[in-house]
């Protein structure tokens, strides 16, 4: 009787010590943890360049998703299909992008473009703090079943997004912000690092889900993939302001949409 009641009170104690240090974890802990546990810190630092391709379902409308990043923030990436084909990619210093039906190049303007830039970091959570940008937990939640840290991480240029880890491995599951919301499931490992293989992202009302087929670490990427195209081919900028409008009025009913719900889910 001694005997258990011994083994019961050091199970209780090693119980209390796993609920201390879980209350103990703080933002950078689990940014950490997520960074140990998904590839290993030297791993992501020796990663230069990373290229996916897959299939993209948006609606009634499915294409070809082509996704090239080179360190730090060099950026391509492709949609297409028989409908139409986008094109968005930055050199690290300007961002642009090709639409259907629109004459030109659209460019950043250049207010958006520090948090643009740094929204399209390959390796956004390495040295994250030397650049200024902090990370605080705030929570533990759901996210489909599963129990996970909210992270709540304030980027350099001040934008803020909420980043849902998985307690049991670290893998980042969700990621929301005032631009949308995106989930990641079907992870695998590819050379040494946990990737997911299905992207689940809702925007403005549309919701655009990609399956990934393949994953490259390291390949050798044309610099061509990333060299802004010359200015006498912008978009006229008459064009570039009915864009905007259009993105801001749907993104405002989305928003309103969304409040709806949450009113209707209360009452």
């Amino acid at each position: 009787m001694r005997k258990l009641l011994t083994v019961w009170i050091a199970m209780v104690f090693v119980l209390s010590l796993s609920v201390v240090s879980s209350a103990q974890m703080t933002g950078d802990d689990v940014i950490q943890k997520y960074l140990e546990n998904t590839g290993g810190m030297e791993n992501y630092k020796n990663m230069e360049s990373m290229k996916m391709e897959g299939k993209a379902f948006f609606g009634q409308m499915s294409g070809d998703f082509v996704l090239a990043q080179e360190a730090p923030n060099k950026h391509f990436m492709k949609w297409t299909s028989d409908q139409f084909e986008v094109e968005v990619a930055s050199d690290g210093e300007q961002i642009w992008s090709k639409y259907p039906m629109v004459p030109g190049y659209i460019f950043a303007e250049e207010e958006d473009l520090p948090k643009q830039l740094e929204g399209m970091m390959m390796n956004p959570y390495l040295d994250y703090k030397e650049r200024g940008a902090r990370a605080e937990l705030v929570s533990e939640e759901k996210v489909k079943g599963q129990d996970a840290y909210n992270v709540r991480y304030i980027q350099a240029a001040g934008d803020t997004i909420n980043l849902y880890f998985s307690k049991a491995n670290f893998n980042l599951l969700r990621q929301s912000s005032g631009e949308g919301d995106q989930l990641f499931e079907k992870f695998k490992e590819v050379d040494g690092f946990t990737m997911p293989y299905k992207m689940t992202s809702s925007q403005g009302g549309q919701r655009i889900m990609t399956i990934i087929r393949s994953i490259e670490i390291n390949p050798d990427l044309a610099d061509s993939l990333f060299v802004a195209p010359p200015d006498s081919l912008r978009a006229p900028q008459e064009v570039v302001d009915q864009l905007k409008a259009q993105q801001e009025a749907a993104q405002k009913a989305a928003e309103e949409e969304a409040e709806s719900s949450d009113e209707g889910t209360k009452e």
